[in-house]
């Protein structure tokens, strides 16, 4: 009796058949349309931030270029206090920079003074007379050069000379830099009055950075300097 039952039970459970190994449940991948749409999100969010970031970082190079131009000023006035309250001298005899009334070429070699060398030893940080928003000229060496323009009106006279200091310029930057001293606008007794228009030079969104005679920093815009320069009276060059 035990036996049969057994057996039978036996006959049933051999009678199903074993069970079918279980495959492993693939993810669904993505669709083309969908792959598509994800490139285009990105590439508009993109469009939006990376302007946001260039002005960002061109702003936290305006604000290290005021700096740089305020201890410029601070040079500039010890050297004065040096010098009977003069300034440096940049003579107009000098060999002249193709477009500019007075650049002389490598001013740390070169035998002319500037107005660059005059205030090195004070300065005694290279990296000051280049804003991080200006690009080299080529030809220019990799740690060298000025990005910024002295006022030519102003060689070689007192630091209270303008009958205003806080509207006449000492010195402004402009977007490239290079290894010249560059005076303009000039003033010198064998020379007429000249100045160079400064179009397409301003390194900050369109705005130039002026260090003025009473060491205030301020910013102007393209159209406005260039008014100025080209005015040959008044500030913030002439005087």
């Amino acid at each position: 009796m035990l036996a049969n039952r057994y057996t039978l039970i036996m006959r049933r459970t051999m009678s199903f058949p074993p069970p079918r190994p279980q495959r492993l449940q693939r993810g669904r991948g993505f669709t083309l349309i969908e792959l598509l749409v994800v490139v285009a999100i990105i590439s508009i969010l993109a469009g939006i931030l990376f302007p946001v970031f260039a002005r960002a970082r061109e702003k936290a190079y305006e604000t290290d270029c005021l700096a740089k131009a305020k201890q410029l000023g601070m040079a500039l006035q010890m050297y004065a206090t040096d010098y009977d309250g003069r300034l440096p001298i940049q003579p107009a005899t000098q060999p002249a920079m193709a477009g500019y009334q007075a650049g002389v070429p490598n001013w740390r070699l070169s035998a002319w003074p500037t107005w660059t060398r005059a205030i090195e030893p004070i300065v005694s940080n290279a990296g000051l007379f280049r804003c991080k928003s200006a690009e080299p000229l080529p030809g220019t060496q990799e740690g060298m050069g000025s990005s910024y323009f002295f006022n030519g009106v102003a060689l070689g006279r007192s630091m209270d000379a303008p009958p205003d200091t806080s509207s006449y310029a000492l010195l402004h930057d402009v977007k490239w830099y290079s290894d010249m001293a560059v005076v303009n606008p000039t003033l010198h007794l064998a020379d007429p009055p000249a100045a160079q228009e400064l179009t397409g030079l301003a390194p900050h969104n369109g705005r130039f950075i002026i260090l003025y005679f009473d060491l205030h920093v301020a910013s102007m815009d393209e159209l406005q300097i260039n008014t100025r320069l080209l005015k040959f009276a008044g500030p913030p060059f002439w005087f």
